[in-house]
């Protein structure tokens, strides 16, 4: 998938509710339980290098996901992505919510955002994770794309 561009989502599971400083956004809380954060990569690189920066450990702090992948409490569960030559965050994003009625973090992750989401990192507290897995290569199937999962 190297230099291929496109949207990608990163389902994680937060362990134990925590609280946590998200840069611009503050204190925030999170419950345990599943979160997928969706986001897009057009630039230099493109998915295979944006997924590879946020999951290492040593980087500077730049976007909001940033300040929840590497805490101890997160366990970073499957990796999804899928080519576009347009960004289509939203469009998953918001496909993910009807599929799993998930809860949008407010604020998270939807600086850029096209179309009002409210937020792209989506919270789902008591579904399991075949389900989390089902509802997001759904909502990618939904908007067009052809899905590649990895799980972690």
């Amino acid at each position: 998938m190297t230099n291929v561009i496109g949207v990608y989502s990163i389902l994680l599971q937060i362990l134990k509710d925590l609280t946590l400083e998200v840069g611009s956004l503050g204190s925030m809380s999170f419950l345990g339980g599943f979160y997928v954060y969706t986001g897009s990569a057009m630039g230099p690189g493109g998915i295979s290098a944006r997924i590879s920066r946020h999951l290492r450990s040593e980087k500077k702090v730049f976007w909001h996901i940033d300040y929840l992948i590497g805490n101890q409490s997160i366990k970073v569960f499957a990796l999804f992505s899928a080519e576009s030559k347009r960004k289509l965050e939203c469009n998953v994003n918001k496909s993910i919510v009807s599929n799993l009625d998930a809860s949008i973090v407010s604020g998270f992750g939807s600086s850029d955002c096209l179309t009002a989401c409210g937020g792209h990192l989506l919270f789902m507290r008591d579904i399991g994770s075949q389900v989390c897995l089902r509802g997001i290569g759904e909502a990618y199937s939904t908007s067009g794309l052809d899905p590649v999962s990895t799980l972690v």
